[in-house]
């Protein structure tokens, strides 16, 4: 007996999109588990790759195979915001699948939303005119993010560790023009500044725990310059998210905030490089709708 879960899957059509480069491959062998549970279920599909990605034909739902950088990547291209989105975990980090799943690995995911599954409405970020869905980072993490695009070699989870502890001890602290909501500009001099949709950063950092992606508001942890051998120490506290009520650490939710600069920084959004002097930061309510169980 059929599910109405059921039911939308098997009488709906779905746009299956996926990253032949994410993961180190893993967005090919999460592609072939999504075909096989489509085909052995006589699910309606269309396969692409973002490459060759194509949004003019109506689709009922758009399966997205990839990491973090993916999903930033078609959200940029313009997908079409009113059809419901579902995730595959396809990436390194995947800090924003975690945020929506858990620890739930792809076949388990499709066959507990065959059985029943619900519309969840996520916000979206927007900085300039570039969209965002997991975060913002400046200073220390968009460092990390740089040296890791500039490296051939060593990639995936150790060698963003590896960025990691270079970082903390060769960053230089960033002097920042920052203004949140309707305040007033401060000028302020930051190791850090992430502006969070989701929780995670970089493969499970708990960066902003409170963080909720539906909840209309952003949250804001920006660090304050410390000491080099105190890096560190500050690692495994943010790994575990416990690092909110640090002296060095100050965090507010807003809805917008503007960061300038008298030279050229760099900013990354879900992982993505982005360089300016002027950034504008906003977030817009409710306009994505994701299947989860």
């Amino acid at each position: 007996m059929q599910t109405e879960a059921s039911k939308y899957f098997t009488q709906s059509k779905f746009l299956v999109i996926y990253n032949p480069l994410a993961g180190k491959g893993r967005a090919l062998k999460e592609k072939n588990s999504v075909v096989h549970f489509f085909e052995q279920h006589a699910i309606r599909y269309t396969l692409q790759t973002t490459t060759q990605v194509d949004f003019s034909t109506p689709y009922n739902c758009i399966v997205i195979i990839g990491g973090d950088g993916t999903l930033n990547y078609l959200l940029n291209k313009k997908i079409p915001f009113q059809v419901p989105i579902l995730l595959i975990k396809g990436g390194t980090g995947n800090d924003f699948y975690s945020h929506l799943y858990g620890k739930i690995k792809t076949t388990e995911l499709l066959n507990t939303l065959f059985q029943q599954y619900r519309l969840q409405s996520i916000d979206l970020g927007q900085c300039n005119a570039k969209y965002f869905i997991n975060g913002i980072g400046l200073g220390f993490d968009a460092a990390v993010v740089q040296t890791n695009n500039a490296k051939k070699f060593i990639r995936g989870k150790l060698g963003y560790l590896i960025d990691v502890l270079l970082n903390l001890f060769l960053f230089k602290e960033q002097l920042v023009s920052f203004k949140i909501n309707n305040e007033k500009p401060e000028l302020q001099s930051l190791f850090m500044l992430t502006i969070a949709n989701g929780k995670t950063y970089g493969g499970g950092f708990k960066v902003a725990p409170n963080a909720l992606s539906n909840d209309g508001l952003l949250e804001c942890i920006a660090v304050a310059p410390i000491p080099k051998w105190k890096r560190l120490l500050l690692l495994p506290i943010m790994e575990r998210g416990k690092h909110l009520s640090l002296k060095k650490v100050s965090y507010q939710q807003i809805n917008t905030c503007e960061i300038s600069s008298t030279q050229t920084i760099s900013i990354h959004l879900d992982g993505e490089l982005m360089l300016g002097t002027n950034f504008t930061i906003s977030l817009l309510p409710a306009q994505l709708q994701f299947l989860v169980p």
